[in-house]
């Protein structure tokens, strides 16, 4: 069967596809899916799907996956998506995503998030983040956390920040943190926070660094600290 006529099936015809034929189908066939065709597949067709069929994909394609549909793949499956389809996602199905999907995240999937991708991920996805990933946030990725995606970050996660976004962290992002985070930033961390992100801090804040912290900062840190 060609892919264009796949395009004829009905619902119940490509329900009714087993999933041995599935696992023969091809880039070509798989073409021929329309959007609606893919929002019928069940689970178990879906995940027959071998990684190069699931990675040729379109963009309407990957838009007819249901919110069932994200959160049933498995792992071998989800590792088909190119950087382009991660791109493409809603927000409504990046918080499908389970945890596994989350953790699962290549360097070039996670890269390839958006700004509204991640201030849309819920505080369990985002503490799923491998510290690789976490360490390979961009600066713009980071800025888009809002204050329950930071609060919600593990001391790991804290600690796997780079530089580069520590220095670009937001007021509003600086009055997120919980006094355990505040804690958990190493010495060598700490010098990178610029005076005026400090200066936000709450008194209660302030009260999170530990002594180790307060003798890694500048004389401009500490006044700032201070005020």
């Amino acid at each position: 069967m060609r892919g264009v006529q796949f395009s004829y099936l009905t619902t119940t015809q490509a329900q009714s596809l087993s999933t041995t034929n599935l696992a023969q189908l091809t880039s070509d066939q798989a073409a021929g899916l329309s959007k609606g065709l893919v929002s019928a597949l069940t689970a178990a067709q879906l995940n027959t799907l071998t990684a190069s069929v699931i990675g040729g994909f379109n963009a309407t394609q990957v838009h007819g996956l249901t919110s069932a549909q994200i959160g049933s793949l498995t792992s071998a499956t989800f590792s088909g998506f190119t950087s382009g389809q991660i791109a493409a996602l809603t927000t409504t199905q990046i918080q499908s995503l389970a945890a596994t999907h989350i953790a699962d995240l290549t360097a070039d999937q996670f890269a390839a998030l958006g700004t509204g991708q991640m201030a849309a991920l819920r505080p369990s996805q985002l503490q799923a983040l491998t510290t690789t990933n976490i360490a390979s946030l961009s600066v713009d990725q980071f800025r888009a956390l809002t204050a329950g995606e930071i609060r919600s970050l593990t001391t790991a996660q804290i600690q796997a920040l780079s530089n580069g976004v520590i220095a670009a962290i937001a007021s509003s992002q600086m009055l997120a943190l919980t006094n355990a985070e505040i804690a958990a930033f190493t010495a060598a961390q700490i010098p990178t926070f610029t005076a005026g992100s400090l200066k936000v801090l709450t008194s209660v804040q302030v009260t999170g660094f530990t002594t180790t912290q307060l003798g890694a900062m500048s004389g401009a840190q500490i006044a700032a600290v201070n005020s």
